[in-house]
């Protein structure tokens, strides 16, 4: 369910100045660019509001059952991470950097993001209780378990709507994505047939057959994406599509 939060007057305000500032730039643009644009331009601007308008269909049931999961998920994570360290939650960062220094694990000052984490991971002479508690931090503040509180926040009747931007890789003119960011899903998902068990929120069945919950779940994103009533979803994915069309551009 969607949760609405009533804007102050103060907020109505502010927004109120935001938007004016919008329309004024925009006038600006288009006193400068003219409105000579051409007709291939239009077709883009309707073909990306159509398409972000439209949005897609999630599994609101999966969506459902993944969001119980993940809590499942979190508090085993917690519980073995409090064993282990001490400290109640992963979350608690400037504890854990205490932790870690006094086992020789952290220095100081560094940063402690995933790919530090990664590369302390790599680390042969690392303490054994440090790479555990590293790994449990890796995986309780794992960005894709976030996806399912956006998915939960931003549906509209079963679907996810502007979620992509046009021309928003700067460098290579392609889409980007924004909130849920469907490009940034896990490549490697669960097959269908994991879906029941994901719905029954078989636990025993799930990690048996495809692992720990905090490592299984993100893999079940792909799953949520289906295709609207009366439709087929199809997949699909270029292959090396940059280097080709620089070899057609350059032929």
């Amino acid at each position: 369910m969607t949760t609405f939060i009533e804007p102050t007057f103060r907020e109505m305000v502010h927004l109120n100045e935001y938007c004016r500032r919008d329309v004024e730039t925009e006038r600006a643009i288009t006193y400068w660019c003219g409105d000579d644009w051409p007709e291939q331009e239009y077709g883009y601007l309707r073909m990306d509001r159509a398409m972000n308008q439209r949005g897609f269909a999630i599994d609101m049931d999966l969506l459902a059952a993944l969001n119980d999961l993940a809590d499942m998920a979190i508090d085993e994570i917690n519980a073995e991470f409090a064993e282990l360290t001490g400290i109640p939650k992963t979350s608690q960062l400037p504890r854990f950097k205490l932790w870690l220094a006094a086992r020789g694990a952290y220095e100081t000052g560094d940063k402690l993001g995933a790919r530090d984490i990664d590369d302390l991971l790599e680390k042969d002479d690392l303490d054994p209780d440090a790479r555990r508690a590293l790994e449990l931090r890796s995986l309780g503040s794992k960005s894709s378990l976030a996806k399912l509180n956006v998915a939960a926040n931003q549906q509209w009747q079963g679907r996810l709507t502007h979620q992509f931007v046009f021309n928003g890789a700067g460098q290579t003119c392609r889409y980007s994505a924004r909130a849920w960011q469907p490009q940034n899903i896990p490549g490697d998902a669960l097959p269908h047939s994991a879906v029941p068990l994901l719905l029954a929120r078989d636990v025993d069945a799930l990690t048996r057959l495809y692992g720990p919950l905090g490592a299984l779940l993100p893999r079940a994103l792909r799953l949520l994406i289906v295709a609207g009533k009366g439709n087929v979803l199809v997949g699909g994915d270029y292959s090396q599509i940059e280097s080709r069309g620089v070899a057609w551009t350059a032929r």
